[in-house]
């Protein structure tokens, strides 16, 4: 819209194709799709499953439990009724039929997404044990879990090629996300060494 173009776009586009797609079927999004996304699917009856980052493993996924829709904020949606990969012309059309099939511009079919706040943060750490063996950083996990409820989400993952663990919180109270981050971090800095926050 207007030449703007943003991170929650693809999930605003998702949400436009699903508003299309009527029947009943699977979705499919990777660890870092956008929470709300996930919530209104369930609330319309709708499965979200969610994969490891990268088409690949969506992909996979997506075959094992004959999923129709899936895809990651990166910009790739891939529709199994046309094919096997993230193909931004097929995803374009698709948009295009939406319109054309609820007579609206694609700035009214996401009108009713409210967005969680995320925060993402990429921090270096001196070695990757695995995480479920530090207390501190699931203690952490655990309280924003709990403080966060169905509402929000943290993920902690590292890298595969770089020293670093990435740490996602999202939720709806923006003020509460960034305190259950700084903590994480804290907790990781704590139990790995040095980091860049």
């Amino acid at each position: 819209k207007d030449g703007n173009l943003n991170n929650s776009h693809v999930d605003n586009i998702v949400w436009a194709i699903n508003n299309f797609v009527v029947a009943k079927i699977r979705k499919l999004g990777h660890d870092t799709s956008v929470k709300y996304l996930e919530n209104q699917l369930k609330e319309w009856g709708l499965n979200f499953h969610r994969t490891q980052v990268g088409d690949r493993y969506i992909i996979e996924y997506m075959k094992e439990h004959n999923a129709k829709l899936g895809g990651e904020p990166s910009g790739h949606i891939i529709f199994t009724d046309h094919g096997t990969t993230g193909e931004g012309s097929v995803a374009g059309l698709k948009v295009i039929e939406a319109t054309k099939f609820y007579n609206k511009k694609v700035g009214e079919l996401v009108a009713d997404i409210k967005l969680y706040p995320q925060v993402l943060k990429s921090c270096t750490v001196a070695h990757k044990p695995d995480l479920s063996t530090l207390p501190k950083v699931q203690d952490s996990l655990k309280n924003a879990e709990t403080e966060l409820g169905k509402k929000g989400r943290v993920i902690l993952r590292y890298s595969g090629t770089e020293p670093k663990i990435r740490v996602m919180v999202e939720g709806e109270d923006e003020t509460l996300i960034n305190k259950h981050c700084g903590h994480l971090l804290d907790a990781i800095q704590s139990e790995l060494g040095k980091i860049d926050k």
